[in-house]
């Protein structure tokens, strides 16, 4: 793989993880990578999250979110689902071709988010073009995610331009002023 094709890789996994970070931890995260290894045809990456000044212990989580978003990616082969309804904090979704999934809220948001589509473009669809296939290993070094050439067409944006989940929410604004009533008496209500 020529050098400018792993450093587009390595930004792209780069950005795709600070994605899945700020989804699930918020924009006062801070995800800190480093390239810590590079061998023949593979290079690693090591990453750490920290939150308001500790370090998360949150890559078991992290490494779900981010497998799951993967194989939803997967899935939906490059259209958006049908439909999506809510179970509990959940979200199931039915692709078109009639599968049906139930995912974390948060991994519908990175899939439906058009920067990580086009980060996924970088770091899976580009290197699929020179390679067989690619593993994302966790820090026990056990894969938590493989693509294979043939499935490197369906990683690019998804239009979510239009919503898939709709959400009421009831919200009363109670607004309470100092009344001056008759005897001079003030009263609040």
């Amino acid at each position: 793989m020529d050098a400018y094709n792993v450093a587009d890789s390595i930004v792209g996994f780069s950005q795709y993880s600070l994605i899945v970070s700020n989804t699930l931890y918020g924009t006062s995260a801070e995800f800190r990578p480093s390239i810590v290894g590079l061998n023949h045809g593979s290079f690693e990456i090591k990453t750490a999250l920290e939150v308001a000044g500790l370090l998360v212990d949150g890559v078991k989580q992290f490494g779900s979110v981010l497998s799951s978003s993967i194989e939803l990616f997967k899935s939906l082969k490059g259209e958006k689902p049908t439909s999506a309804k809510r179970i509990g904090g959940d979200v199931e979704v039915t692709t078109n071709s009639g599968n049906v999934t139930i995912i974390q809220t948060e991994v519908l948001n990175i899939v439906g988010n058009p920067s990580a589509g086009r980060a996924a473009h970088s770091f899976i669809r580009k290197p699929l073009q020179a390679i067989d296939r690619l593993e994302i290993l966790d820090s026990e070094r056990q894969r938590i995610s493989e693509v294979n050439r043939k499935d490197a067409d369906l990683f690019s944006p998804i239009d979510f331009s239009t919503p898939l989940l709709e959400q009421e929410n009831t919200v009363i604004l109670e607004l309470r002023s100092a009344q001056f009533r008759e005897g001079n008496k003030w009263r609040v209500f």
